[in-house]
């Protein structure tokens, strides 16, 4: 061999001309082999070793040429070497693949015979290795950043290809941080191919497949595949089909009725590894009512319960994200309250339950028709006008029936709920009314009608003269809040003294009597 060292030390020491004798003369011509050394020498005694850090193996990694290893050993007066074989390839990407920054080569685990460093260059130089092992070194790096893969390699005189296999068209991907919430929502919520997105990349594994061949690579994998999905809650257990998509270092398990549970390969934080896990509700494909077989797997999805996907349980559903153990309860009442009010289930979506009206109407309906929570728990007593910061205790009372409409939208419909009650009329010193406290509710109705032009809460409708009481909201009084155009107001409160409550219904019996006693009698 021809030796010359370079100028500049980039990780190889020597760079090598193979030659070979020519004829019967003491001649040598270049046979167009290169090898690329790295030396490194040792003075250890006891189990001498080399150190190689990582851009030692970086660069033995990189090398295009046959390479080898050398270690001196000044001390036994011995030369030891290694070439770059898939042995050695393998275990410098183990090291890569570590935290560690050094990496010890005991002398005892090289060769150090000569006639066997000739048979290995005559091997190791021939393009043919070293076309192999450069495929090998591609291929451990994809396997490396995707584990599963494969990549076969077909050449002719006119060109090549490669056909890289990965478990997942996405796993080939990397993310860009800035753009990871955009490809959640494309890939896993709407099923677009991450192929066709901005903030998308190859990862850097995958190029070297095109640096082997003169000619195109392929990337084949999985885009999309079913799994199941169960849920299991106080002995209670519903399973549901939903679809698996991954991109980058993500899967997640979507079904149409709007949604996902997004799962991260490990990764890891200070010196731990963790998974990281997140639920994601959105406008899907299919409504409550198209979707009836997965009612019973969102029912379950409360507190307590636990998920599992094709049979590995991934722990309580609370670790998916605080807000999806909402959606049981949630879907569990409007599926109720829907057979009360004869609404039909397909015109509303599970994200609905995101709008902050359609949550406060579900809560409300829920509340005062399934649990019977009474109108005194809910409504809350209020005073108006002058008498706004007075103290209730303080002011005169009088005893009254009420009929009070609280109106609502449920999405696209309005609801009302009357309720009449028992209450108690605060009064000015001059017995004006001045404000209302409900005591015991007597009775409840509900209707349904066109939709309401009114704010995101529930609403008691007094009096076109007063503003609106909104339920689940800091009310104030009429002076800190404006009051509404005349007809804002589609129906209005009743409100009548005790006392001439009492008298309508006497009226009421005796017009009923009346009306028995004049009427004909059948002979």
């Amino acid at each position: 061999m021809s030796c010359t060292k370079p100028d500049d030390d980039y990780g190889v020491d020597f760079w090598c001309q193979v030659l070979r004798p020519v004829g019967k003369r003491s001649l040598e011509e270049a046979t167009g082999a290169i090898l690329a050394v790295q030396v490194k020498a040792t003075e250890g005694k006891a189990r001498p070793r080399v150190n190689l850090d990582r851009h030692d193996a970086i660069n033995l990694l990189r090398q295009t040429h046959a390479t080898a290893l050398v270690a001196v050993h000044p001390t036994a007066n011995a030369v030891h070497f290694a070439f770059i074989d898939e042995t050695m390839i393998d275990r410098l990407n183990q090291f890569l693949a570590s935290e560690a920054k050094t990496h010890s080569i005991r002398l005892d685990e090289l060769e150090s015979n000569v006639a066997e460093f000739d048979r290995r260059l005559q091997y190791f130089t021939r393009p043919g290795t070293q076309h192999r092992l450069r495929v090998y070194k591609a291929e451990r790096a994809i396997c490396a950043a995707v584990p599963g893969s494969s990549m076969s390699v077909q050449h002719s005189a006119t060109g090549g290809l490669a056909v890289v296999d990965v478990p997942w068209f996405g796993s080939a991907l990397d993310v860009d941080p800035a753009a990871r919430e955009a490809v959640r929502t494309q890939v896993f919520e709407k099923g677009r191919l991450p192929d066709e997105l901005p903030g998308l990349s190859l990862k850097r594994a995958f190029l070297e497949a095109a640096d082997i061949v003169d000619g195109p690579v392929f990337l084949q994998g999985m885009a999309q595949a079913r799994a199941e999905l169960a849920l299991e809650h106080e002995g209670q257990r519903a399973e549901a089909t939903f679809d698996l998509r991954r991109v980058g270092d993500e899967r997640a398990y979507t079904h149409p009725v709007g949604l996902s549970v997004v799962i991260s390969d490990a990764r890891k934080h200070g010196k731990q590894w963790h998974h990281e896990l997140q639920s994601r509700i959105f406008l899907g494909e299919q409504s409550l009512g198209a979707a009836r077989e997965i009612l019973p797997f969102l029912r379950l999805l409360r507190s307590g319960a636990r998920l599992s996907f094709d049979g590995n349980a991934l722990g309580p559903i609370e670790s998916v994200g605080p807000a999806i153990v909402k959606v049981g309860p949630a879907v569990e009442a409007l599926e109720k309250i829907g057979v009360l009010l004869n609404l039909d289930l397909s015109a509303f979506h599970l994200n609905d339950f995101r709008l902050e009206e359609f949550g406060y109407a579900v809560s409300f309906l829920d509340a005062v028709l399934l649990q019977k929570t009474p109108a005194e728990r809910f409504v809350p007593a209020f005073l108006v006008g002058s008498a706004a910061d007075g103290d209730p205790r303080q002011m005169p009372t009088e005893p009254v029936r009420v009929e009070l409409p609280i109106v609502l939208n449920l999405k696209n419909r309005g609801v009302i709920v009357w309720v009449r009650a028992r209450g108690t009329a605060f009064c000015t010193d001059d017995g004006r009314w001045c404000g209302l406290r409900i005591d015991e509710q007597l009775a409840l109705s509900s209707e349904t009608h066109a939709k309401f032009e009114k704010s995101v809460h529930p609403e008691v409708w007094i009096s076109r003269y007063l503003p609106p009481l909104l339920i689940g909201a800091q009310n104030r009084g009429s002076r800190n809040v404006k009051l509404k155009a005349s007809d804002y107001f589609i129906v209005e409160a009743d409100i009548v003294k005790e006392s001439r409550f009492e008298d309508r219904q006497t009226e009421g019996q005796q017009t009923e009597a009346a009306c028995v006693n004049d009427a004909p009698t059948a002979e």
